[in-house]
């Protein structure tokens, strides 16, 4: 026996586990013996790495371990080949016009229930074309311990329009050991630490959702219909009941693209809103006006006058020249990184701006914000980093006002770029 076996011993931690599994007597018609429907349940359920191809596994990994989780990850092979998640850098969206998409960021978000970390949720930024087409993909995953809770459609309860789901791509880690799985693994059990967490993902997704119309409202409504959602003047909305306005009705909205769609449906409830002002016999309006010194102090130097009808501001932010001191491809990947900043910037914490900020270069604001575009940013070369002026539109979600903002940064990109002061 000496002469034809070798015996070795290996060191092993002392909580390591092993198993072997035999299955006797499974029929061969069993399609638990079809290579292809076991690699795709695999795929889906087990605690797989991402595939080395997915450009963006790094980033999702390296934001997850800013809030202490890391995604814990097993080898798996079939029939000799390693399994991995599914993930791609591109996939095709929109049921109708079939668009090509990709992931542009990633944003992580910390879920709490008190002071204890709930879950840790990544998704991806996209341009939001439509429904994501490849099921495999499709929707946000709930994973405990990195294995598929329920499936693509478990989360669309958690969305008002349980179809934005299926624009989204991204998964849910629960890491609460108060949230149980029920018998069947489709859900939780309907506890406290259960309730917590669905409300909070609610929260998210509500604003979510505003953005994803607002990026359709930008897309795809006409220069006529842009002016009417963002009319709020009685006499102008009076002036459309003599107008000619195109409108889609129900049954061609299977021809259209479903950006389109959301952005008409949204058109015309906004439409109806307006013209139900109508009915108002008199609105009273005020007149006051401030004084802003070099320190950016105000001051009310005319007590509030009556006005004859409410009047947007026509203020609009000095335009800067650039130098073109940078090349269109950096400007391009930097205003990117600007753009995806400065949506999560007015409810990020600290720990999420430790990510894009350097040291205390940009504090949190904490406020009710919501993201509307960047104003005429200019570029220009500084050593290795990059300067940047640019004025940033918000909307209050309070008083649904615009705020417009000035920034003076400096970027500098390694692996990624990050706001240095």
């Amino acid at each position: 026996m000496k002469e034809v076996v070798t015996v070795s011993q290996d060191k092993e931690e002392e909580n390591a586990h092993y198993f072997k599994v035999e299955l006797i007597g499974v029929s061969s018609k069993e399609t638990l013996l079809n290579e292809d429907v076991v690699e795709a349940y695999l795929i889906q359920h087990a605690p797989l790495p991402f595939k080395k191809e997915f450009s963006w596994a790094s980033i999702i990994k390296e934001k997850c371990g800013i809030w202490g989780f890391k995604i814990p990850e097993y080898y798996i092979e079939l029939n000799g080949h390693q399994l991995y998640k599914p993930y791609e850098n591109t996939f095709v969206c929109d049921r109708v016009k079939k668009r090509e998409d990709a992931i542009s960021d990633i944003v992580v978000k910390p879920f709490y229930r008190e002071d204890k970390l709930s879950a840790v949720f990544w998704y991806g930024e996209t341009r939001f074309w439509g429904t994501v087409l490849n099921n495999e993909i499709k929707g946000i995953r709930i994973r405990q311990g990195n294995i598929l809770i329920g499936n693509k459609s478990t989360c669309n309860i958690l969305f008002k329009e349980g179809r934005f789901n299926g624009w989204m791509i991204g998964e849910l880690h629960v890491i609460d050991s108060d949230l149980i799985v029920n018998a069947r693994r489709d859900n939780f059990e309907q506890n406290e630490a259960h309730y917590d967490l669905t409300e909070s993902f609610r929260e998210w997704s509500d604003v979510k959702i505003r953005e994803i119309r607002k990026i359709s409202y930008q897309r795809s409504l006409s220069e006529k219909k842009r002016s009417v959602i963002e009319n709020e003047r009685l006499d102008d909305v009076n002036n459309l009941l003599t107008e000619e306005l195109d409108c889609v009705g129900e049954s061609e909205y299977l021809d259209r693209e479903e950006s389109e769609e959301i952005s008409e449906i949204d058109y015309m409830d906004k439409l109806s809103q307006l013209l139900n002002q109508k009915k108002v016999k008199q609105s009273i309006w005020h007149t006051v006006i401030v004084h802003v010194d070099a320190d950016g102090d105000m001051v009310i130097i005319q007590n509030p006058t009556l006005a004859s009808t409410m009047e947007k501001s026509d203020y609009e932010p000095k335009a800067q020249e650039a130098d073109n001191s940078v090349d269109a491809d950096t400007v391009n990947d930097a205003t990117a990184f600007l753009e995806t900043f400065f949506k999560l910037y007015p409810t990020a914490t600290d720990k999420e701006l430790a990510y894009y900020v350097e040291g205390n270069a940009l504090e949190p604001i904490n406020g009710d914000y919501l993201y509307s575009e960047l104003v005429n940013p200019v570029f220009t070369a500084d050593g290795d980093n990059v300067k940047v002026k640019v004025a940033v539109k918000f909307i209050d979600n309070q008083t649904k006002a615009t705020q417009v903002s000035q920034y003076e940064l400096t970027l500098h990109k390694d692996s990624n770029w990050k706001i240095q002061g």
